[in-house]
This record gives C-alpha cells, sequence and structure tokens, in this order.
C-alpha cells in the first residue's frame, strides 16, 4: 500500500486538480486520515469526494473535518452520485468567484 501511495504524490505533485474523489475500499483504517491530511496538502483548493467502503459517522466526520465537500457509502445511489457532483460544481463556481480577476 505505502508504494501505492507515494506514486500517486509522485503523480500528483505540482499539478493543479479540480475535483478529488477518495474511495476508501482497499484503504487501511488507520491510514484513511493521513490520506486526507496529505490531499489537503498537496491539493488544498480541489473538493474532495469521499466514498467510504461502509458508513460510518467518525469516518465521515474525519473527512469532512480534513476537508470533504461531500461523503458517500457504498453501495452508490444514483440520485446521492448526482447531488454530490452538483455540489461540486457549485463548489467550484463559488470558488471561481471569489477568486481576484486576472484582468
Amino acid at each position: 500500500m505505502r508504494e501505492s501511495l507515494d506514486s500517486i504524490w509522485e503523480l500528483a505533485d505540482g499539478r493543479n486538480f479540480d475535483l478529488v474523489v477518495l474511495d476508501d475500499e482497499l484503504l487501511p483504517a488507520n491510514e484513511r486520515e493521513l490520506l486526507l491530511n496529505r490531499i489537503r496538502r498537496v491539493t488544498n483548493r480541489a473538493p474532495l469526494l469521499y466514498v467510504a467502503s461502509i458508513h460510518d459517522a467518525e469516518v465521515e466526520r474525519a473527512a469532512r473535518c480534513n476537508g470533504a465537500v461531500c461523503y458517500t457509502s457504498k453501495p452508490l445511489d444514483p440520485v446521492s452520485l448526482g447531488a454530490m457532483l452538483k455540489a461540486w460544481l457549485s463548489h467550484l463556481l463559488n470558488r471561481e468567484r471569489r477568486a481576484p480577476s486576472r484582468a
């Protein structure tokens, strides 16, 4: 797992992301918050959509405290997924409106 995460950081280094989707299916429970913190440091402006393998209130709290804009659990419901994407687009549009003009 550690080697896979290191590869992800190498790919992410210096890039800008519009959206980060984190699926915790294969992520050990003790590494979730570490990964969320690191994602925030690397991609501090990108909204984070957290997909949990099972619903857990404590995992949701940690995800939201570490910048998750949306949290859902599997199995994904098409309506919920649509609502998450709508929330992401709203977040993105609000961010763009708040950004200083480049004129």
